[in-house]
């Protein structure tokens, strides 16, 4: 701190500070920037959309030729008499053997060996018959008797049917239809009717599957 003689001496140094004081240039307090300016990412949707059309939509109709009626009720046939042939092959020989093994308790109890061990051979072609239909629809979406007609079954997606649709189409198209002696007639008469007026001509087991007969 200085020291002053006179008080003039003070009043002349506290001029000059105060000159030097407004002489010196003032600083500017600093300039802090602004917040960072991001540019917010593009907004994706969130929504599910499908860019597969389906086999049923009309944009797709004329692009696929479904098959009717007449030509399924052929290629039933043709699976029928396939099926037939292979629950004769396993009936056949279990109901020779069980008539063979029952011979030596008498031609009643051959003969009703023959009937029981014919039965289970019924039984294991029925249950093969009905994998037949669920494997080979699930697998290569045409039976043979299908393939045979150039017809293919395929789903709403275009492609072959799951296990569980093929299950259901079978379940609702073939075995319950057929449950009730002489009505089943009807109802497989019914089913025509209802596929050969369709316009994707779907039965209501091609519905309840949601499924489409093609020509291919």
């Amino acid at each position: 701190m200085p020291k002053w003689e006179s008080k003039e001496e003070y009043e002349k140094w506290k001029q000059e500070r105060l000159k030097q004081t407004k002489e010196a240039p003032q600083q500017s307090p600093p300039q802090h920037a602004g917040p960072a300016q991001y540019e917010s990412p593009p907004q994706q949707s969130t929504g599910t959309y499908s860019t597969k059309p389906e086999v049923g939509d009309s944009t797709l109709r004329e692009s696929y030729s479904y098959a009717g009626a007449w030509i399924r009720f052929v290629a039933l046939i043709i699976d029928n008499i396939i099926i037939g042939i292979g629950i004769l092959i396993i009936a056949i020989p279990l109901a020779a053997l069980g008539a063979v093994g029952g011979m030596g308790h008498g031609e009643r109890a051959a003969a009703k060996l023959g009937v029981i061990f014919g039965l289970i051979g019924f039984l294991i072609g029925w249950v093969l018959s009905v994998l037949y239909f669920i494997l080979i629809w699930s697998k290569t979406g045409s039976s043979l008797g299908m393939k045979i007609c150039g017809i293919r079954l395929v789903n709403k997606d275009g492609g072959n049917p799951t296990g569980t649709e093929a299950f259901l189409r079978w379940l609702t198209g073939y075995f319950l239809p057929g449950i009730i002696p002489y009505l089943s007639i009807v109802a497989f008469i019914a089913l025509g009717i209802m596929i050969g007026t369709n316009e994707r001509k779907q039965g209501w087991h091609d519905k309840a599957a949601k499924t489409f007969a093609i020509r291919v």
